[in-house]
């Protein structure tokens, strides 16, 4: 699995404010000791889209669940790919929860 992933978010429709996970997203990367950039590149994702992170899939997909449980009324999906070729996944939030999922497999790398 790939460090660098690059994430696409999508919302179903007009994506909320920032702020209405940005709280969520504070202790999520707090309580996983990430680097406080991972914060600015989440708000940039929420902004324009799309960011890479220096962060392994299933960490941007635990931070995407937060923000998901944070904003239950907001539908999106995110994708994400890394370095390798296999290292591909994609996740739905509806209500809360995650609601799709597929990848990345455990042999991306």
């Amino acid at each position: 699995m790939s460090y660098t992933t690059t994430v696409q978010i999508s919302f179903l429709d007009e994506a909320p404010d920032f702020e209405t996970v940005r709280a969520a997203l504070v202790r999520a990367v707090t309580e996983n000791q990430y680097h406080e950039d991972v914060l600015d590149d989440l708000s940039t994702l929420w902004a324009a889209g799309e960011c890479t992170f220096n962060l392994f899939a299933m960490d941007i997909v635990g931070l995407m669940s937060e923000a998901a449980k944070a904003s239950p009324d907001t539908q999106f999906s995110v994708r994400g790919w890394g370095e390798a070729p296999r290292d591909i996944w994609l996740r739905d939030y509806e209500g809360g929860a995650e609601v799709y999922s597929l990848g990345p497999p455990d042999d991306a790398v």
